[in-house]
Order: C-alpha cells, then sequence, then structure tokens
C-alpha cells in the first residue's frame, strides 16, 4: 500500500568501530567493497545493485563529501514512474582516527528516507540490520558471512535428494513460454539434475519455486520458474578462476549460446541445452577446481 512520504519513518542506524574514514569511504562507494557486505552484485557504472534474486536497484551518486558524507539516491527498476526515489546518505564521524591510525574509531550514520511504500520500507530495513555488522566486521578485519549468504536469506531447504526434484519441477513450473517448451524444458534440467546427483547439495526454496545446485563452496546452477537454468559467473569464478573465461568459450560452442560473462547471471531456456554437453561441462568445472587445488598444495 501506498503512503504520502511524510507518514514512513526513516531508516536510521549508527555503528561506532575501529577503522578510519578513508577505509569506510572505500567500503561505501568501492564496487569491489559494496560487493563484500552490501550486495552479490553491483555494477556502479551502471548504477546497478541486486540484493534479491531478480530484483534490481538503481543507486545513484547524490552527493560526495569525501571521507565525511556520502548519498546515494535508491529506486526499484521495476517501480512505477511516479513512485519516487528514496535517498540513502552516510554520515562519517572521525572520534579520534588520524593518518592511519583508528584512534578511537569513527562512527558511521546511515539514513535512508523518502520512502512512499511501507512494505518497501520495511524490506530494506531488514536488509539494513544484517548488512551493516558485515560493513563493521568488514572495516575491522574480522571474518563475517554476508547477509545473503546465511542460511535463512537462502529461503530454501536443504536436504533434498535428486530424486525428489522432478515432482517439484513439475509442481512449482507453472509459468513460462508455451505447454510443450516448458515441458521440454522441464525435462533437459531434470535430465542435468541426475547427471549431477550426488556431487553437492539441492538448496530448494518452495516459496519462489526454484532450487540450485551448490558444490565445494560455489553455485554450480540455478533452476529458475518457466523452464530457465541460470549460471553465476562470479560463482562460477570461484571454481575455475583465470580459466573462466575458456570455459564459457567452449560452453558457447558447445550449446550454440551467446554468453556473456560480463554480466553476473546468464539465464538459459532449458530447451536450448544439450543436456549430455552441459552435465559434462559441470563435471569439468569440478574436476578442473579439484586439480587446481592438488597443483597448489
Amino acid at each position: 500500500m501506498n503512503l504520502r512520504r511524510d507518514h514512513i519513518q526513516p531508516i536510521q542506524i549508527a555503528v561506532q568501530l575501529a577503522s578510519t574514514p578513508q577505509a569506510a569511504h572505500r567500503a561505501i562507494t568501492s564496487q569491489t567493497e559494496l560487493r563484500k557486505w552490501w550486495a552479490p552484485r553491483v555494477i556502479m557504472s551502471r548504477n546497478i545493485v541486486s540484493q534479491l534474486n531478480g530484483k534490481d536497484m538503481e543507486m545513484k551518486i547524490l552527493q560526495e563529501d569525501k571521507y565525511r558524507l556520502i548519498r546515494f539516491t535508491w529506486r526499484g527498476a521495476d517501480w512505477k514512474r511516479d513512485v519516487p526515489e528514496t535517498v540513502i546518505t552516510y554520515e562519517i564521524t572521525d572520534l579520534g582516527a588520524a593518518r592511519g591510525s583508528t584512534g578511537q574509531g569513527i562512527q558511521i550514520e546511515m539514513n535512508h528516507d523518502g520512502w512512499s511504500d511501507e512494505e518497501e520500507r520495511n524490506l530494506q530495513e531488514n536488509i539494513w540490520q544484517q548488512a551493516l555488522p558485515g560493513l563493521q566486521a568488514l572495516l575491522e578485519g574480522k571474518k563475517f558471512t554476508p547477509w545473503w549468504e546465511d542460511e535463512k536469506n537462502r529461503s530454501g531447504d536443504t536436504g533434498y535428494k535428486t530424486a525428489d526434484l522432478k515432482a517439484f519441477l513439475e509442481r512449482s513450473d507453472k509459468e513460462g513460454r508455451g505447454k510443450n517448451d516448458r515441458k521440454k524444458s522441464i525435462q533437459v534440467i531434470w535430465k542435468i539434475c541426475q547427471a549431477m546427483d550426488g556431487v553437492g547439495e539441492w538448496i530448494v526454496k518452495e516459496s519462489t519455486g526454484e532450487f540450485e545446485l551448490r558444490a565445494r563452496g560455489a553455485l554450480l546452477f540455478a533452476s529458475l520458474k518457466g523452464g530457465i537454468l541460470s549460471l553465476n559467473w562470479r560463482e562460477l569464478e570461484k571454481l575455475l578462476g583465470r580459466e573462466l573465461v575458456d570455459f564459457a568459450n567452449r560452453l558457447s560452442l558447445e550449446q550454440d549460446l551467446d554468453l556473456q560473462i560480463g554480466k553476473t547471471q546468464e539465464k538459459i531456456i532449458g530447451k536450448d541445452l544439450n543436456p549430455d554437453l552441459f552435465s559434462q561441462w559441470l563435471q569439468d568445472v569440478l574436476d578442473h577446481q579439484k586439480s587446481d587445488s592438488k597443483k597448489k598444495k
């Protein structure tokens, strides 16, 4: 439900930590750093941030007073044109940090204002509450798990066996292209699932009708509604390193696909895949990671 902007409270959170204004400024404005604590997909050159699957946000720098204040505009790419943008403001206060020494540290005050939709505001507040501790851990050099990788945020169930996936596919995949195309896509994805039985862990998202296969600390592929198979190049880079481009080129040639590793998520219609070649490609990705690990030892 939309409400008048002045009726919805801003999101306000402050954190005090042992760091410097310079480090904080970088963590808030650098694409590389933002991907560590704020969102898995950040493309500053295109003003895109994706915190949730299938939900792109537009984030643009509005004001920048180096090491003291940064202000961004923030709005959903799918918001209606008459819905105004919101504004994220970071104020960095030096509590004694000087010349690279943390001193008494700094304080970061975050204010996210201008909301016209209370449900959207509450969703974002939940993300802020989880993300800012990650920012603090990052700046203090502590180990942490990004909020989107936390088990409770995967909206999924582990422990699924491969045999259970076919029924799940048929039950949840009720939207997308025509009936025949969808049926063929489901058959292809199911065949891939069978070939990958036992190599990793299935993460099933009952609420969205999607599932993922994760192995050796990375996402191998995801099955989306409508008979769509999704690859995440950043995840696959964890397994392939410098060989990512070569593997992407091989997949492109084998499947006659136009792939773009410059974008994080690659969506492929299931029926357009040769399941045997794709399954072998996935196996080779895993074998490459295994052999690479042995070399390093």
